[in-house]
């Protein structure tokens, strides 16, 4: 094909954010409602896209499109081009001001407790005009528009033995996932209670996509338990906190949540530990912008702190250079 034709006017952002979104929800019904338009509106624009190319990105089928192999090599440079153009977008907007700026952050539930906000709060004192877009989803989810340049940086329990593509995962501390129940709790009395005699009680799990929950369930098959039967599946903090204050029920949170209030107790209870490493994935294929530079020191100097205070300095520096 002719490349010029890419180049003489006809070609817009519409189309590159078009064709992504059908490549991503395998048709144009889900792309438009996932766009906020309406199928017609996505269809001719693909029509026009092909037009223009030559060449046919998608082959259509009962059952939605699959990309052929035009439309797939087409659709990996239609999101690079997406994502220098945020990226061009956030950087005028860190020069347009010079504390303003703005940083998409995302987190998933081991990143949501007091850690992160306390770094928002600490970004904001230094550069009260900085906006902040938090978005919570799956982390599958984040990565992918971390890819894509939706967001700068996502916080929340990292695997440092992954190998994601085109992200680089930094580790800022370690801590334990603790059994909490609230101060006052009838298995709190009890110097070690069992995860057999936890069952009884009413139970919150994190969702089904996270890690903890995982390895939360094989705590209880490695046992020979079968889970709690009245379990509550929550991916919020703050909803657990006011079931933990409300009733009998049982958590697993981060250890320094129960130290740090004296509303909840860390239960002693046979053996059970988890962990978790908390850290930040960024895109390795393009640099920070200003701001999220900026946001970045602040979550390492609240991850300091926490560091400090479980006197696990050693081995938490990794990540250097951001």
């Amino acid at each position: 094909m002719d490349s010029n034709r890419l180049l003489d006017g006809r070609l817009k952002m519409r189309h590159l954010t078009m064709v992504v979104a059908i490549a991503d929800h395998g048709g144009v019904t889900r792309a438009a409602d996932e766009l906020h338009l309406t199928q017609p509106v996505v269809t001719r624009a693909l029509r026009e896209l092909e037009e223009i190319l030559g060449v046919s990105l998608f082959e259509r089928g009962p059952r939605g499109v699959t990309v052929t192999a035009f439309g797939a090599a087409f659709v990996e440079d239609a999101r690079a081009i997406i994502r220098r153009m945020r990226q061009a977008a956030r950087r005028l907007d860190a020069l347009a001001a010079e504390e303003g700026g703005t940083v998409a952050v995302g987190t998933h539930l081991t990143g949501t407790d007091g850690f992160l906000p306390r770094a928002i709060h600490r970004l904001k004192r230094s550069r009260p005009r900085v906006v902040v877009e938090l978005v919570e989803a799956p982390h599958e989810r984040l990565v992918s528009q971390l890819s894509s340049g939706v967001l700068d940086i996502v916080v929340g329990r990292v695997d440092m033995s992954a190998d994601i593509p085109c992200v680089r995962q930094v580790r800022l501390y370690t801590e334990g996932v603790k059994l909490v129940v609230r101060a006052g709790h009838p298995a709190a009395a009890q110097p070690d209670v069992t995860l057999d005699a936890l069952r009884g009680y009413p139970w919150i799990f994190p969702g089904a996509e996270t890690a903890v929950s995982r390895e939360l369930f094989a705590a209880f098959t490695d046992r020979d338990l079968a889970p709690p039967e009245d379990r509550i599946i929550s991916t919020s903090l703050s909803v657990p906190e006011i079931l933990l204050l409300e009733s009998d029920a049982v958590a697993a949170l981060p250890g320094h949540m129960a130290l740090d209030d004296g509303r909840f107790q860390v239960l002693q209870c046979d053996g059970f530990s988890l962990d978790r490493t908390v850290g930040v994935l960024l895109p390795q294929e393009r640099s920070m912008t200003p701001t999220a530079v900026d946001f970045m020191k602040c979550l390492r100097m609240e991850a300091g702190k926490i560091r400090e205070a479980a006197g696990a300095g050693a081995g938490a520096g990794a990540g250097a250079g951001v």
